[in-house]
């Protein structure tokens, strides 16, 4: 034991004060602080933006059904610092009859410098310099012995294979320890001093996970330069062999998966499915105005009239003539519009689900892939997957639905779509109304707001889940080590 001890050490002394260990340590550490920099002003950007949102959604100053556009925010994930997930961030979307509840990104104020940095996160730190520089750090850890000839003089003081090899797998471990614990330090710290986190706990946790992940994905490169090192008799030749394999998994092989399932599996363009939703949006206008022209009187009266796609959603104090003229509007021109969107969702939902089919091919070749791995599970434990998002749009899509049916059952797709008026209220002239009906109604100032308080109100909760992926990291571990142990023990002394 002791003189594993010894061979740690020596490593390890060896290792951190090479230069490459510095430079690539330094570099780190140096992309790390302004990437969070970065990312922390970005977020503090959106937690303001959700604040503002947030109180606007609480709001209720809606007259009719028709007018109700409920804003569902979502609350910033402060884990996209770790591991971004999905390309286009969706924080807001509306509910309502009008549009379907497809999420977007708030309005921002764009910044070219701090767009570059907040591109890219923790998880992508990890996986391309830490990365590199486990291989460049292992590549010659054995290699190096037999150029230098002092393998022979290690065996000669009773040290076994499985000791050298687990001598050099400890010293180089902890070696990579260091930037990595630096890195997760920097973040976690930084994410803790700001004022808007709430739940000390959870963070804690996560990062503690998001930490193991990461060294699980480090230890699979340590096996494998380990391999590499233990087949050849010079550095050189271990280095750039560990290099080629580098760019192998990290670039090559990644990106060669993507290129080819694209063309085996092809999908749609996102600008042909645009295309499409237009051309439906088109056909939609053209019936509602076909509508207004031939079927709406010309002569109604209006003390106030808003309209949305030229749909009445709020009309004033004026005759039956003009209010029944629009409830048959409403009639006719809603479940027509209700249609139409049933269309476009099912185009949308047909365009996610090939993409999920595409993407879930090339999870299918990169299952053993490193690198994919680890960003697939880095997602998960920050509630950044694709899967995650897909839930949250099954589930907004449920709550239109409840949102429509509760409409539905208040009479909002009929007169109450347009006006507070109640039809035995209504007068064949706009004389006939008393004063205190035209003061009430004829300004939309003290026209009172709808009793919303039965409204199904939206609590969308991500799902914590523990990923498969990180379960095939630990296996490759295994899997490593075994093959790494059995090539150390094949090293020939001469």
């Amino acid at each position: 034991m002791k003189i594993v001890q010894v061979l740690v050490k020596q490593e390890f002394l060896h290792q951190i004060h090479s230069f490459r260990f510095i430079l690539l340590f330094v570099v780190t550490i140096m992309i790390t602080v302004l990437l969070m920099i970065a990312n922390i002003i970005d977020f503090k950007n959106k937690f303001e933006r959700y604040e503002e949102d947030y109180i606007y959604s609480m709001q209720n100053n809606w007259k009719t059904y028709g007018e109700i556009a409920k804003t569902v925010v979502i609350k910033p994930n402060i884990f996209e610092i770790y591991s971004k997930g999905i390309d286009k961030v969706c924080d807001r979307t509306v509910i309502s009859w009008r549009n379907l509840p497809e999420f977007q990104e708030s309005a921002q104020i764009k910044n070219q410098y701090l767009d570059f940095f907040t591109k890219y996160d923790i998880s992508k730190i990890i996986e391309f310099f830490l990365s590199l520089l486990t291989f460049l750090l292992v590549a010659d850890v054995i290699s190096r012995e037999r150029e230098w000839n002092t393998l022979g003089l290690i065996y000669s003081n009773r040290v076994s294979a499985m000791q050298l090899f687990i001598s050099k797998y400890i010293a180089c471990i902890i070696t990579i320890i260091i930037p990595l614990i630096s890195i997760f330090l920097i973040s976690t710290i930084a994410i803790l001093f700001q004022p808007f986190i709430d739940d000390l706990n959870t963070i804690l946790l996560k990062s503690f996970v998001l930490f193991f992940t990461s060294l699980f994905f480090i230890s699979i490169y340590i096996f494998i330069t380990l391999s590499i090192s233990s087949i050849f008799n010079s550095s050189s030749g271990s280095i750039i062999t560990s290099l080629l394999v580098w760019i192998l998994l990290v670039i090559i092989y990644p990106n060669s998966v993507r290129y080819i399932v694209s063309f085996s599996v092809p999908i749609q363009s996102e600008e042909q499915l645009q295309l499409q939703i237009q051309q439906i949006e088109t056909s939609r206008m053209k019936i509602i105005v076909d509508y207004n022209k031939e079927e709406l009187p010309s002569n109604l009266m209006h003390s106030i009239y808003k309209r949305d796609y030229g749909i009445p959603t709020l009309v004033g104090l004026t005759t039956t003539k003009t209010i029944l003229a629009h409830e048959k509007q409403v009639e006719y021109l809603i479940p027509m519009w209700l249609e139409k969107q049933k269309e476009i969702q099912n185009l949308s939902e047909s365009y996610r689900s090939s993409m999920k089919n595409q993407n879930k091919c090339i999870s299918q070749f990169l299952v053993i892939n490193p690198n994919y791995l680890f960003i697939k599970a880095s997602s998960v434990f920050s509630n950044t997957d694709i899967s995650n998002y897909e839930k949250l749009i099954e589930y907004v899509y449920q709550y239109r639905n409840q949102f429509l049916q509760y409409i539905n059952s208040k009479d909002g797709f009929g007169i109450k779509f347009f006006t507070p008026l109640n039809k035995e209220d209504l007068k064949d002239k706009y004389s006939d109304y008393n004063e205190d009906m035209r003061n009430t109604y004829a300004n939309i100032d003290n026209i009172p707001n709808l009793n919303l308080d039965d409204l199904p109100d939206s609590k969308f909760q991500p799902r914590n889940n523990i990923p498969f992926e990180f379960f095939i990291l630990v296996l490759l571990n295994v899997l490593l080590f075994f093959i790494a142990m059995i090539l150390v023990r094949k090293i020939s002394i001469n």
